[in-house]
């Protein structure tokens, strides 16, 4: 049965990215369906070896990542789709298939350590990506940052910044006797510092990228617009952050022939990486660490 789990997770990984990728949108049908067969394999393992321990496994797991997922959603880090491809993976592989050994697990929960190497993953691939695009947009890019950094407001943000750090690294060198704690001050400053630059990098890369005016013919259920939409002073849209549903796309063709949108990036591979790299290597953390 791990053979036939392993090969379910992958397909439909690989459907959610090949989805994802071409239409920025993983299908709710795939995705229920993904969660629908996990807990049935799992409560037909329950049945044929008589220990409960395997759906309530698939069942909690799925439930934490419902959680984590929502978490994920509402602070909009993930896209709905990418939320419930989470709960599916909880469902279905929630434990180590047995037929899979690796020395660096947290436990046999294949789900805790999947969930921390998707975050990790999730990271690195979204500084990549971010460099993709300011290459593939480098002399929008430049107009945008330089727009951007020269608001009142951000200028200020800096200032105040710049102010507190070295601020606190004055005192730092006068106060603080042990070299480490020094060093840790001094870090964490970097850190902030080079926060406030990666803010205005992110927001120049998603005003050149990111929104896109696209005819109301091609609007799918998810899609986010960005504007409030009105006409004859009456409001026929307002942003939310769940996206429009159907009933919204007929009301706004209606009125409307192009609408502002802003779309995501593809995480679903992230997924499928994570996945692949959690069964081989286990916990990233870990691996690296042993």
């Amino acid at each position: 049965m791990d053979i036939l789990i392993l090969i379910l997770v992958f397909t439909y990984l690989i459907l959610a990215v090949i989805s994802d990728i071409k239409t920025k949108e993983i299908p709710d049908f795939l995705n229920y369906s993904f969660i629908g067969i996990g807990i049935f394999i799992y409560l037909l393992k329950t049945l044929i070896t008589n220990n409960n321990f395997y759906i309530i496994s698939s069942i909690l797991t799925a439930g934490i990542f419902f959680a984590l997922g929502l978490s994920m959603y509402y602070t909009k880090q993930w896209g709905g789709g990418d939320s419930k491809l989470l709960i599916g993976l909880g469902a279905l592989i929630p434990l180590y298939p047995e037929i899979i050994f690796t020395s660096n697990k947290s436990n046999n929960f294949l789900g805790i350590d999947l969930f921390i190497n998707l975050l990790i993953i999730g990271a690195l691939y979204s500084i990549i990506y971010v460099i993709y695009l300011i290459f593939k947009n480098k002399n929008k890019f430049k107009k945008e940052f330089k727009k951007i950094y020269s608001n009142k407001k951000i200028k200020l943000f800096e200032h105040s910044v710049w102010t507190l750090i070295i601020i606190i690294n004055i005192l730092n060198i006068f106060l603080i006797k042990d070299n480490y704690q020094k060093i840790i001050v001094i870090s964490i400053s970097l850190i902030f510092l080079i926060l406030n630059y990666l803010i205005i990098t992110i927001k120049s890369v998603e005003n050149i990228s990111m929104y896109k005016n696209i005819s109301t013919k091609k609007l799918r259920e998810g899609d986010y617009i960005t504007k409030k939409l009105k006409h004859n002073n009456k409001i026929i849209f307002k942003p939310t952050l769940h996206g429009i549903n159907k009933k919204q796309i007929k009301q706004i063709q209606k009125y409307f022939k192009q609408v502002e949108i802003k779309e995501g990036i593809a995480f679903a591979p992230v997924f499928l990486i994570a996945m692949i790299i959690t069964l081989l290597k286990g916990n990233i953390i870990l691996y690296f660490l042993t």
